[in-house]
């Protein structure tokens, strides 16, 4: 095929329309008419000699062909888009940029404010925007939406939550090791029944506030408490850790949470921290990022200063 002869752009509302499965949405994602949209469909059915997206009841869906189009389109697109914003050099006291980063509420309280914190001294025009790790982080990772993952693995266990063998299943993502960190229990200061250390049996019956993840993930006193055939009774849930230590005040609750997070926490409520009375593996948070920003001079400067700033951790 001649390239010359193939209306490039056609390739960004192909993606467009592979993604949205609708003329109207895929419009509105690149600023196109719905006619201009439905005039760019009927010239890529007639490229490909496909109709692309056929309709099923009210619902437009991609045909065998446009499902073998969506990833290898997206990374064309993608590795395109990194060539045009790849620069010669990066400096940080110069640059205005915006990155986006995926990672949990623990990780935010706990390691991110050492990171931007640097940030405000050497880079102050860099921008981070964090988003909260979900189902979809890896999927959107690898679409480009966003330009690095923290996410936390625990040894021996393959992963304390199901994103980091999704990762790991990818030949596309990189990974780096940042730090690690163990688990304590916190209690309300003034707890009824619990004194300097906790008994299993305390543990096991006392209410707890847990971190619910949704679907698909689980945690690591979740995996403990199943590998020991033990079980909790969990009074709240709530999607992180940060907040579970809030809870405490007044109450008979336990939340098991990160070390780190309890030390950063502790001086402002009214809690205390115990180890914990079962075995609960450490966990090791990774940035992954995707292999087309390897070389990328500002998406490397970021990377180093994520390193280094864990390791002062």
């Amino acid at each position: 095929m001649h390239l010359n002869r193939f209306d490039m752009n056609l390739l960004i509302a192909l993606d467009a329309l592979l993604r949205e499965r609708s003329v109207t949405r895929a419009g509105e994602r690149i600023y196109l008419s719905q006619s201009a949209m439905s005039g760019a469909l009927q010239r890529l059915r007639d490229h490909f000699g496909d109709e692309l997206l056929v309709r099923v009841g009210r619902e437009l869906e991609l045909t065998p062909r446009a499902e073998a189009l969506v990833e290898p389109i997206r990374e064309i697109l993608l590795r395109v888009q990194a060539a045009l914003e790849a620069e010669p050099s990066f400096d940080p006291a110069t640059a205005m940029r915006t990155f986006s980063i995926m990672m949990s509420d623990y990780c935010f309280v706990a390691y991110m404010r050492a990171v931007i914190k640097r940030l405000q001294t050497e880079a102050p025009g860099i921008t981070c925007r964090v988003e909260r790790l979900d189902a979809a982080s890896i999927r959107r990772l690898e679409a480009g939406d966003v330009h690095f993952c923290l996410l936390p693995e625990t040894p021996h266990l393959g992963g304390s939550v199901a994103l980091i063998t999704e990762a790991g299943k990818s030949v596309t993502l990189r990974r780096s090791r940042l730090f690690s960190d163990d688990w304590v229990c916190a209690v309300w200061r003034d707890h009824p029944t619990v004194g300097e250390t906790m008994t299993v049996d305390e543990y096991l019956s006392l209410p707890h506030a847990v971190a619910d993840f949704g679907p698909g993930t689980i945690t690591v006193e979740d995996l403990a408490v199943r590998r020991d055939g033990l079980s909790l009774k969990a009074s709240v849930s709530y999607g992180g850790f940060s907040f579970l230590p809030m809870l405490l005040e007044g109450t008979s609750l336990v939340a098991t949470i990160q070390r780190r997070l309890g030390a950063f926490l502790q001086p402002g409520l009214p809690i205390r921290l115990l180890e914990p009375p079962i075995a609960l593996t450490p966990i090791h948070e990774t940035l992954v990022w995707h292999g087309r920003h390897e070389f990328e001079p500002g998406h490397m400067w970021l990377r180093k200063v994520m390193v280094e700033t864990a390791l002062t951790l």
